[in-house]
């Protein structure tokens, strides 16, 4: 998902031109992005454990085994993954600014750990304050393809976020149907997040909405000639997304969010492909 991401931010760049040195960056912004994102990966498996959210009863840990209580690494171990996997990440943007003399990739590179240890890592923890999804779409729907933008290219737009916003919505909705299955577990464990505050009735109409915008502003920024016509071929993963809300309005599933992140990556493949495809024929 963070591949993808980047990825509308290098499609715009490359709207103003190739340059040998688009590709290189390209990649140490992608291996960056995948950094900050197994950093957050790791702190929220640490946090949780250490808050007692994550136990052996906990249905995340029923589809896939959770690190530090499948004795795979210890707790301690795991902290230093995340930390070093967050630092290195910091130091690739150091890099991009003593080769190419671009600040945002120090910027940006700092703003990636601190999102990424925010969102369990703190007293103040986004996941627990109920905005775990608004800092997922904020930054798979601006972040993400706005900093790739500024590393590549040194300018600092919002205009790359028109492609990656209905991506956003996609992303969001693979954590809102993770808290949507977990209500009764997290509502057991004192963990507030917004699906346990809104209950599960408002939390399926959220996921529905997050479901079905992407598309709907998909074929309306077609249809205004904002996107390219060739983003179309995005809504083949519609029907998919149709029957994953009715299936989850029956009963949501164990395997919640990977059904959902599978419906994001189609997606976002596809509306990649129809830019590709917008790109060469220009």
């Amino acid at each position: 998902m963070t591949i993808i991401a980047i990825s509308f931010g290098v499609f715009y760049a490359l709207l103003k031109g190739f340059s040998p040195d688009i590709l290189l960056k390209s990649l140490i912004v992608i291996l960056g992005g995948i950094l900050f994102h197994a950093s957050a990966n790791l702190w929220n498996d640490y946090y949780d454990y250490k808050r007692g959210v994550d136990i052996k009863e906990a249905p995340t840990n029923i589809y896939r085994k959770h690190p530090i209580l499948s004795n795979s690494i210890s707790s301690q171990g795991i902290f230093i993954y995340a930390s070093l996997s967050a630092i290195v990440g910091v130091l690739l943007g150091i890099l991009i600014y003593i080769f190419w003399g671009n600040i945002w990739g120090i910027i940006f590179g700092i703003i990636g750990p601190f999102l990424s240890f925010m969102y369990t890592g703190s007293k103040f923890a986004l996941k627990y304050l109920s905005l775990g999804e608004l800092e997922a779409f904020i930054a798979y729907g601006f972040l993400f393809s706005i900093g790739s933008y500024a590393i590549i290219t040194g300018d600092l737009t919002f205009r790359p976020a028109i492609f990656s916003i209905p991506y956003g919505f996609l992303v969001a909705a693979v954590l809102t149907a993770n808290n949507t299955r977990d209500i009764d577990f997290d509502l057991s464990r004192g963990a507030k997040t917004l699906s346990v505050r809104i209950g599960k009735k408002l939390s399926l109409i959220l996921l529905e909405c997050e479901l079905t915008l992407p598309y709907i502003l998909t074929l309306i920024l077609v249809f205004m000639k904002i996107f390219p016509v060739w983003v179309i071929i995005s809504l083949a993963s519609l029907y998919r997304a149709l029957k994953t809300i009715k299936n989850f309005k029956e009963k949501v599933p164990s395997n919640a969010d990977p059904l959902l992140a599978k419906i994001t990556l189609e997606f976002g493949l596809l509306f990649l492909i129809g830019l590709a495809i917008s790109l060469l024929i220009l």
